[in-house]
């Protein structure tokens, strides 16, 4: 016998002695206290699924929406996509592949969907205090009506035939939309930010976002840092290997807000001087953040990493913004490389007219999250490696007269 176990109370005919073999859904809740009631009382085995892969997810909507034109590398490309914004929510993927403007306008159905779960989490976090949030996180919360908007479930693994439930932030725009509300109230956002820390992620990439949120929390609570700038070797005749200086020089940004900005808008609606930006998009592979003043303009990139990938297709809509905000200013803009300390980086940046445009630095960062589980380990653990992989940009999405695309993805001048 199936049923859906809604309730909290025991279904009255579990009561009495019966031969039924009985097989109950449970939303994966954490305020579901009665679970650990029925298993003592009534000895109940619990089974835990986990979200559908990959994979998985692909086929459902290939299936489901035949009309939607998408190849199959496209359909991948984007539920991966969605993936990393939202986690595994397939009512929100459906509301967005049935978006009046999918067919014509992908981008924009995607965009109506971020904006409506940032709306709604937005919300959620003006009716929640600090001690909600720990709460929900930590898996011990009975607030049912915010459960799903913060934390995804997964089966933990252990011996035996009953199954645990763990509970982990959803995604990186949850904790960024974490960041945003509290990082100006320093107390409260070092608790979050604790609570994150020794919470139980099992995600390989939440250690990339908990390193971002640690990056996010330092830049907005302090005015000036010590930064590092990039020597320079050629390598071939049109890109540049760097690798950091030994001796620091200061930058100052003054006090600052964090505030999440669509990054397919206009430059005009983030001139904020007082603003630190994070693009509220996740594919975003080349930075994480930006903000600008008069006659100064920085972005930034959090990377745990010895190397990391410089896609320059994104360059050009970094320059616009900041050139919204602070014209162009005579030194050129600060492109920042944020690092553990002590973490030695290289990154090969392709020679072309708008990458002259920025100047290149480091800024260590004494991190605590890279004392948490072993990324290879937490990949096996919950079976969802593969699932948040980058999301490729389209080809030639930012290309201008004058320029090609070469083999990996970076923009070159066509020298004359």
């Amino acid at each position: 016998m199936y049923m859906d176990w809604t309730s909290a109370e025991n279904p009255r005919f579990m009561e009495t002695s019966n031969k039924l073999y009985q097989v109950g859904a449970s939303s994966p809740n954490p305020r579901l206290q009665r679970l650990n009631t029925w298993r003592k009382q009534l000895q109940i085995t619990s089974l835990v699924m986990n979200p559908p892969d990959l994979a998985d997810i692909v086929r459902i909507f290939t299936h489901a929406y035949p009309k939607s034109v998408l190849t199959e590398p496209k359909m991948e490309n984007f539920i991966r996509l969605l993936i990393q914004t939202f986690n595994v929510d397939l009512r929100r993927f459906r509301s967005i592949f049935n978006h009046p403007q999918f067919q014509s306008n992908r981008s924009a159905a995607y965009r109506s969907g971020v904006d409506e779960f940032v709306g709604e989490f937005r919300g959620v976090l003006r009716a929640m205090t600090t001690e909600n949030v720990v709460s929900l996180i930590r898996g011990s919360s009975d607030s049912a009506q915010h459960s799903h908007r913060l934390i995804a479930t997964y089966r933990r693994a252990n011996h035996g035939y009953s199954h645990d439930m763990r509970h982990e932030v959803r995604s990186s725009l949850v904790v960024n939309l974490l960041c945003e509300a509290w990082t100006k109230q320093a107390d409260k956002m070092r608790t979050i930010m604790e609570t994150l820390l020794s919470s139980d992620m099992e995600m390989a990439a939440a250690l990339g976002w908990f390193f971002e949120a640690e990056g996010h929390t330092h830049i907005v609570t302090n005015q000036y840092f010590n930064i590092y700038p990039m020597t320079e070797t050629w390598v071939g005749t049109s890109k540049t290997c760097l690798s950091q200086a030994e001796h620091a020089q200061p930058m100052e940004i003054g006090p600052r807000a964090m505030r999440l900005y669509d990054s397919t808008s206009d430059p005009s609606t983030t001139c904020d001087p007082n603003a630190y930006y994070v693009p509220m998009q996740v594919n975003n592979p080349l930075f994480d953040s930006f903000l600008a003043g008069k006659d100064f303009g920085a972005a930034f990139q959090m990377t745990r990493s010895g190397t990391h990938s410089f896609k320059t297709t994104y360059l050009k809509p970094l320059r616009k913004w900041l050139e919204a905000s602070c014209g162009k200013p005579p030194s050129g803009f600060h492109f920042v490389f944020l690092i553990p300390t002590g973490k030695k980086i290289q990154i090969r940046i392709p020679d072309t007219a708008v990458t002259r445009m920025f100047r290149y630095y480091t800024l260590p960062l004494a991190s605590q999250s890279l004392g948490l589980q072993n990324p290879e380990s937490v990949v096996k653990e919950n079976g969802m490696g593969g699932m948040i992989g980058e999301v490729e940009p389209e080809d030639d999405e930012y290309v201008e007269d004058g320029e090609t695309v070469d083999d990996d993805g970076d923009i070159v001048v066509d020298w004359i």
